[in-house]
């Protein structure tokens, strides 16, 4: 299961002179469309609302649609209703032609920041603010609410905040330029210092907006030495075949290396780096727990399918409801010949997503590992994803990725769903200091045991 992270571009506002080229008719043509490919495919369609809330969303998106609507308008309310499944792998696109066309003429705030649930604060110094400077506000408009509307058009699992903050981050300007009207020459931002807690003003130019920072440039597959006492850190930023195979890894031969060292240089601390890694390959995620499991253990418990559902795999149908019994991954897993015996700590953030997701939840359920940092963006007890349906809409042209898988994984059910994994220790890293806050939380722990 992976995720790209393709920009759900939201709604403008009507200081673009974009024509009304839509028939009401049209509009409900394609969120009818829309409804039904939903209803027939997604499993995970009730998963965190009733059949009854739904269908007072699809009244609402049909009631606001309006004779002569504009295209960001309607994107909007398709986008919003999409969102309100709870999938975060169920993302909507604009054409090609269309998206194209706004970046072309787009300024956006410059802005690099990160969003905590504190607040949004900057990643660096730049704009005469210091790195750090919390952002009270942007054209008048405070940040509470900003975000608070944005929430409803980045998707996520079931209640998630974490992976909305991680996406909207480093999209922050061109979100504003495209939803809020924010988009030049420029705009007024109200901050604060770290060092002075009272508000100020700025005036900022916009400039064109570049995906250049959006990518970290971190390892994909590495194996360090950390700065502590007999531990090794082994970063995995990507779960994803192609990516992996492209930067000339063999996943597999990779961990062996790994965790062989490991056992032969007796290292008694493991950290393991997931932050930012959006997934991949199901079976990387559960093959990476069975190099820390102590014993047989289940990765997925189930992975159910509409009744419509007709693509790969052999089903089998149980009392109304229909399961993919093909998956490798839903079989018992046993643990690895060179499983790693000593204390292992997970790194996650709401980048954490998808099969990312799985593998910190099957890892912290069965005991392997204490996860440190921040929730995971992808859920806990699991989500729907793996094979999908991409369809586009007949009149707007919009494509939406209706997920068909619904998987569930092997945990604890008591926990609460809707939610990503909770670390054992949060810690979020913020920008006023170039340490890595979640290495040095491992270092206390390990001071104080």
């Amino acid at each position: 299961m992976i995720v790209l992270l393709v920009t759900t571009l939201t709604a403008c506002q009507q200081h673009r002179s974009e024509p009304k080229e839509f028939s009401q008719q049209q509009l409900q043509a394609d969120l009818y469309q829309l409804v039904d490919e939903l209803k027939a495919y997604h499993p995970g369609l009730y998963w965190y609302q009733t059949p009854e809330e739904f269908e007072k969303r699809i009244s609402s998106a049909i009631t606001a649609t309006k004779e002569g609507q504009n295209f960001t308008d309607f994107y909007k309310s398709v986008n919003q209703l999409t969102c309100s499944i709870g999938c975060g792998h169920t993302r909507t696109r604009m054409p090609e032609d269309r998206y194209n066309e706004l970046m072309d003429t787009t300024l956006a705030l410059p802005l690099q920041v990160c969003i905590t649930g504190d607040g949004i604060f900057t990643k660096d110094a730049g704009y005469g603010l210091p790195k750090g400077t919390q952002i009270v506000s942007v054209g008048g408009i405070e940040v509470a609410d900003i975000l608070s509307e944005l929430y409803t058009l980045v998707p996520s699992d079931g209640y998630n905040i974490t992976g909305k903050d991680y996406f909207i981050g480093p999209r922050f300007g061109l979100l504003l330029a495209l939803y809020f009207g924010i988009d030049g020459p420029t705009t007024t931002i109200d901050y604060i210092t770290p060092w002075r807690k009272i508000p100020q003003t700025k005036e900022i130019g916009l400039e064109p907006f570049s995906n250049n920072h959006i990518t970290e440039n971190k390892p994909l597959l590495s194996f360090t030495d950390a700065a502590l006492p007999n531990t090794k850190i082994l970063r995995v930023g990507t779960f994803s075949d192609y990516m992996i195979k492209d930067a000339g890894f063999d996943y597999f031969n990779f961990l062996e290396s790994a965790f062989s060292q490991l056992k032969k240089e007796n290292t008694q601390t493991l950290i393991i780096d997931v932050r930012g890694n959006g997934g991949g390959n199901d079976h990387y995620g559960a093959t990476l727990v069975s190099y820390i499991a102590d014993g047989t253990f289940n990765y997925f418990e189930k992975i159910e399918v509409s009744e419509a559902y007709d693509g790969y795999g052999e089903i089998k149908e149980v009392d109304s409801s229909r399961y993919m019994l093909s998956h490798q991954d839903l079989a018992p897993q046993q643990p690895a010949k060179n499983r790693f015996t000593g204390k292992v700590y997970i790194l996650a953030d709401g980048g954490s997503f998808s099969t990312t997701a799985d593998f910190v939840s099957i890892a912290k359920n069965i005991g392997a590992a204490s996860v440190v940092g921040q929730e995971t963006g992808g859920g806990a007890c699991g989500n729907t994803s793996g094979n999908n349906k991409s369809i586009t809409l007949a009149n707007s042209g919009i494509s939406v990725q209706i997920q068909m898988w619904g998987y569930s994984s092997a945990i604890n059910k008591e926990l609460p769903c809707g939610q990503g994994v909770l670390p054992d220790y949060k810690v979020v890293d913020l920008p006023f200091t170039d340490n890595d806050e979640m290495i040095e939380m491992i270092a206390e722990l390990q001071d104080n045991s």
